[in-house]
């Protein structure tokens, strides 16, 4: 298995850095890595001011 310490952080980073480079009105809050087996779950949060 995939060691999540150091996998889970860099895709966390990725996903911040891509959602803040398109002006996403969400950022990734937090990511809980393998609730399955192959499947990590991304939570997103608004960000403050965003238009919904």
């Amino acid at each position: 298995m995939l060691e999540a310490g150091v996998v889970c952080p860099v895709h966390l980073g990725i996903m911040r850095g891509a959602l803040q480079t398109w002006g996403a009105p969400v950022t990734v809050d937090r990511l809980d890595a393998f609730v399955e087996p192959d499947l990590c779950l991304a939570h997103f949060t608004p960000l403050e001011g965003a238009i919904r």
